[in-house]
């Protein structure tokens, strides 16, 4: 992967394609999707979502690569932000609010994306738009 440079797909839905579909199943992701960068770049917006699996004990996965309109472009960390003053107290107050999750796993979850919507204010706000 890395001699081709090639990145793994983020699959969204769930976390694994495989289980060995027993009482205490193994749940595996062996299936991906490998995309070049100049894929990447040109869909930005794709979609990698992983299906039921009732009849296989693997997961079919729908790639989606027309969403421009429909979805928001994805979240690019910015490497010269934690060069910013405010960075370190910024981030430290948004991981400090409170999530209603009691799950571990789903209020992981809810504290990153919140920390997202946090640093793209954040960012609009201090910076500005840097593309333009």
């Amino acid at each position: 992967m890395a001699t081709l440079e090639l990145q793994d797909l983020h699959l969204h839905g769930r976390s694994y394609t495989w289980s060995n579909e027993r009482a205490n199943p193994t749940l595996v992701r062996l299936d991906r999707v490998l995309v070049s960068l100049d894929w990447d770049t040109l869909f930005p917006n794709a979609h990698l979502r992983g299906l039921g699996s009732e009849t296989s004990d693997h997961c079919a996965l729908l790639l989606q690569t027309n969403l421009a309109q429909m979805r928001k472009p994805r979240f690019h960390f910015e490497v010269f932000w934690p060069k910013c003053e405010d960075y370190d107290e910024f981030i430290a107050q948004a991981w400090k609010r409170p999530t209603v999750a009691c799950d571990p796993l789903a209020r992981l979850d809810l504290m990153l994306r919140n920390l997202v919507r946090q640093l793209q204010s954040w960012s609009e706000k201090r910076i500005g738009q840097i593309k333009t």
